[in-house]
C-alpha cells in the first residue's frame, strides 16, 4: 500500500502496488472495514459483469486476515488519477457544454450496469472520479449496488444510499404515521374487543421516531429542493454564452 486516498462508512480505498510481478500496475484497494462484509461480494459480482469505459476495471479480489484470524474482504481496480465530480466543478468553472458532456458519459455507464441486471443506488459527485488527464469521467463505489438475484443485506425503511441524497418524498413516507387498521367485521349485536382489531402492519408504526436534523426540517418545509453543489449550478446566461 502506497497511501490512503479514501474513506467511507463500510470500506477504505488505498492507492497499491502488486507485488507478484516486478512492474504491477498501480491499482485502487478498496478494503472492507467491517469482517465478512457481504457488500463487497456483491460489488465484486457487478465489476465483473460491466465491462465499460466509464467504469473502472475489476483487477482482483480475496480476503485479507488480521493476527487474529479474521477475515476483511477486499477488492482491487483500475487506479484512476481524477478528482470527484465536485471538486472538479469547483476547480475548472465549466461550461454548460462540458458538464452535459460528463453528465452523458455518466448515462452511459448506468446504462452498461443496467443492462447486466443491475443499480449503483448511490450516484453523486463524491462517487464520480474525472480523469486528470483527459477529463473522462468514471463512475466508483458500486458498494450499495444491488442485482436481480442478490440477496438481501438491509432492511426497510431505505435502500443503501446517502441519507442527504433522498428525495423529500422518500422522507416524507418514512415519517408519515401508519395508518390505522380497519376493525374486522362482527357478528350484529357481539362486542367489539381488542382481539377484532386487525395486526398493526410490520416495520414503522406511530410510535416510531427518527433523529431531528435541521437540513432535513428546512428540506421539507421548503417549496424547492436545491442541487447540493452549487459549482454544478450554471446559470442560463451563462450557459448561454459558453454554449
Amino acid at each position: 500500500m502506497l497511501e490512503q486516498r479514501g474513506r467511507g462508512a463500510y470500506g477504505a480505498v488505498y492507492r497499491a502496488i502488486g507485488t507478484e510481478r516486478a512492474r504491477s500496475p498501480v491499482v485502487a484497494l478498496k478494503l472492507a472495514l467491517h469482517p465478512r462484509d457481504g457488500r463487497f461480494a456483491r460489488e465484486v459480482e457487478l465489476l465483473s459483469r460491466i465491462r465499460h469505459p466509464n467504469v473502472p476495471r475489476l483487477v482482483g479480489h480475496g480476503e485479507w486476515r488480521d493476527p487474529a484470524g479474521t477475515a476483511y474482504p477486499y477488492l482491487a481496480m483500475e487506479w484512476v488519477e481524477g478528482t470527484s465530480l465536485y471538486d472538479w466543478a469547483r476547480e475548472h468553472r465549466p461550461s454548460s457544454r462540458q458538464v452535459l458532456s460528463r453528465l452523458a458519459s455518466l448515462a452511459r455507464a448506468l446504462e452498461a450496469t443496467l443492462a447486466v441486471g443491475g443499480v449503483h443506488r448511490d450516484v453523486k459527485g463524491d462517487n464520480i472520479l474525472v480523469r486528470k488527464a483527459d477529463g473522462q469521467v468514471f463512475l466508483t463505489d458500486f458498494g450499495s449496488g444491488h442485482y436481480a438475484g442478490a440477496t438481501t443485506l438491509t432492511w426497510p425503511p431505505f435502500p443503501p444510499g446517502t441519507p442527504a441524497y433522498r428525495s423529500p418524498g422518500a422522507w416524507r413516507t418514512v415519517m408519515r404515521p401508519a395508518p390505522v387498521p380497519p376493525p374486522r367485521p362482527t357478528r350484529p349485536g357481539r362486542p367489539m374487543t381488542s382481539s377484532h382489531w386487525a395486526s398493526p402492519p410490520t416495520g414503522w408504526s406511530p410510535g416510531n421516531t427518527l433523529p431531528s436534523h435541521g437540513w432535513l426540517t428546512r428540506g421539507l418545509a421548503s417549496p424547492t429542493w436545491r442541487i447540493r453543489s452549487p459549482a454544478l449550478r450554471v446559470s442560463s446566461t451563462n450557459a448561454a454564452a459558453r454554449s
